[in-house]
């Protein structure tokens, strides 16, 4: 457990209390420190070359920023890129003509990358992420079909390479009898929301992106729609292929995404409180807690404050303000409020319904891991 002060231990001592005496909508995306980058050869100028893309690459997916490189931190850390390394090698693979072409493969130490981020106050985003729904409608030549892995393989594929590239997962309707009930292929598009929004509620994610593509000869024409928890975006693209559309179009909605979950440390100084935790019923239960407390990049550290024999208390170290925290349990659905809650502090006050004077805020949340 790498934050927490006494690991085991309390480990064994809660298992002694206890035997004396809750749908997350979040998904871990993997490969997020993984990069692989085509060169020309094996010599060291482009082993440098390509590690440094390699270095932006993973920064992107860490910070869900496709601007990242540009920070000024990132272009000096670009000379030293070896030190955020772990390790690498090279293979081949089918290039865009098929021919074999050869890469380097390289995997970032994640614990540096985080700790970049945080040391230049730049954002970070955890592996927890909520999948991208997506209800595309493609035109072409007057054939107009919703996008899957059937019936558009093409564009299916692109996005499937988009969002890897991006560190996020996509979900496509089923557009099964359910659907259809709600929605049809000219509500996607029409681009209406309401339809849209009640199909998209099975699929348990705040994220939805509804966009019509209009392909000709020439060009790739898209409009869309993109709803991240209540807010609204429009994006409006033309390209003269889809492969340059589609890149644009989930760089825009991603970064959306970034800027709304990422963590930046906070610049007022690390906050402390305390966190209630119900439902702790036994060893198995306090053990997933911790590992998921150990997981949290909003929590720079965190210690056993109390327990008792239904649940559990911890002094929490904060990387960001508590509002973040909250969002991040509230994505990762393994913490909910409890019954006793406190709202989110009011602008301008001095303590939280829950603070002592002088004391740590205390908030309550129920374990549903």
């Amino acid at each position: 457990m790498k934050k927490q002060a006494y690991g085991w231990i309390l480990l064994a001592l809660w298992g002694l209390l206890l035997t004396g005496a809750g749908s997350a909508w979040a998904t871990e995306v993997g490969g997020l420190y993984k990069a692989s980058v085509a060169v020309k050869d094996r010599s060291d100028a482009e082993r440098r070359r390509a590690s440094a893309e390699g270095f932006v690459q993973v920064l992107v997916r860490a910070s869900g920023d496709s601007g990242i490189g540009q920070q000024d931190a990132v272009v000096t850390a670009i000379g030293s890129v070896d030190k955020y390394m772990m390790q690498y090698g090279y293979a081949t693979r089918d290039g865009e003509t098929g021919d074999p072409q050869p890469v380097l493969n390289m995997d970032f130490d994640g614990s540096a990358i985080n700790e970049f981020l945080r040391r230049y106050g730049l954002p970070l985003w955890g592996s927890n992420r909520p999948p991208l729904l997506i209800w595309m409608a493609w035109e072409q030549e007057l054939d107009r079909d919703l996008v899957s892995a059937e019936a558009n393989p093409g564009a299916h594929q692109i996005l499937q390479k988009e969002a890897a590239r991006r560190g996020v997962t996509l979900a496509f309707p089923a557009f099964d009898s359910d659907d259809r009930s709600l929605v049809s292929i000219g509500d996607v598009w029409g681009l209406f929301p309401e339809p849209v929004l009640a199909a998209s509620a099975r699929y348990q994610t705040q994220s939805v992106l509804m966009a019509r593509v209009k392909e000709t000869a020439s060009a790739i024409q898209i409009n869309a729609l993109f709803h991240l928890e209540g807010q609204k975006y429009t994006i409006d693209i033309k390209e003269a292929d889809s492969a340059r559309a589609l890149h644009q179009l989930l760089d825009q909605v991603v970064d959306r995404m970034g800027a709304h979950y990422a963590l930046v440390a906070s610049s007022l100084g690390r906050q402390q409180l305390v966190l209630n935790v119900e439902g702790v019923d036994d060893l198995q239960d306090f053990a997933a807690l911790t590992q998921y407390l150990d997981s949290v990049l909003a929590i720079s550290l965190y210690r056993m404050h109390a327990m008792k024999a239904d649940h559990a208390e911890f002094l929490l170290t904060l990387e960001t303000g508590l509002d973040a925290l909250r969002q991040v349990f509230r994505v990762d659905g393994k913490l909910v409020p409890s019954a006793v809650e406190t709202p989110p502090i009011p602008a301008g006050t001095e303590t939280e319904p829950n603070q002592a004077p002088g004391g740590p805020v205390v908030i309550f949340y129920r374990w549903q891991g």
